[in-house]
């Protein structure tokens, strides 16, 4: 089986018709359940390559991916936050 090739850090994101349509919906706040799901999906996903390897021979791409990783880690963090953190961050932000 041929592996696919990995894509550069500064390679932009892959996108269809149908990840467009769901970020156009998801950005007017009339986004479905499905759109909502795809659209958090191809930010984590394609935007962030949260689980792609980030490491490239140049450190300009390896900065790059890093970079794109910790925004999906922290989208990930915020949709994964425990009920007690929670709790916690309204008690000190009011």
């Amino acid at each position: 089986m041929a592996r696919k090739p990995r894509e550069a850090g500064t390679a932009p994101a892959q996108i269809t018709y149908a990840d467009v349509m769901a970020m156009k919906a998801l950005a007017a706040g009339t986004a479905n359940e499905g759109q909502q799901k795809r659209a958090l999906d191809w930010i984590i996903n394609q935007a962030c390559r949260r689980y792609a390897w980030p490491y490239e021979a140049d450190p300009r791409e390896t900065d790059i991916n890093l970079g794109r990783m910790r925004v999906g880690m922290s989208i990930i963090d915020l949709v994964e936050m425990p009920g007690s953190a929670m709790e916690k961050l309204r008690n000190e932000n009011g």
